[in-house]
């Protein structure tokens, strides 16, 4: 599945939120991509580059590996999306391939699908798997 699904609009050193980043790209079978540099961040204070201030390689290399790993690990045991619907506002079931169902919880409280709870900002297998 890698590949499946650009990511740049998951970019984690674009956005506030790492955590819906991450979500997103199990959710979708996205591969993450970063945008990184090799200088020290504070070299591009005051440029045209300074909305990239936080991407310094050795501050996300580790993350930037185990993401990769975790999604890949994901997306080997779930294969490709069948069906994807919203349940309710950042409440989303997705079906895949295996035969697997997770509830995933953009929300920052935990929610009731299904009759299960699902905490806010992760996902839960409720079928399959």
């Amino acid at each position: 599945m890698a590949g499946m699904a650009r990511a740049e609009q998951y970019c984690r050193t674009c956005l506030s939120s790492w955590r819906a980043a991450r979500l997103r790209v199990l959710e979708t079978g996205a591969v993450p991509q970063y945008t990184l540099f090799y200088r020290d961040a504070g070299e591009v204070k005051d440029t045209r580059y300074a909305a990239y201030y936080s991407c310094c390689y050795t501050d996300w290399a580790e993350d930037a590996a185990a993401i990769r790993q975790e999604a890949a690990a994901f997306a080997a045991g779930t294969g490709a999306v069948t069906r994807h619907r919203m349940l309710a506002r950042n409440l989303f079931e997705v079906a895949y391939e295996s035969g697997a169902v997770y509830l995933f919880n953009y929300g920052t409280q935990a929610a009731d699908a299904q009759g299960v709870t699902v905490e806010a900002m992760s996902c839960r297998l409720v079928k399959g798997g």
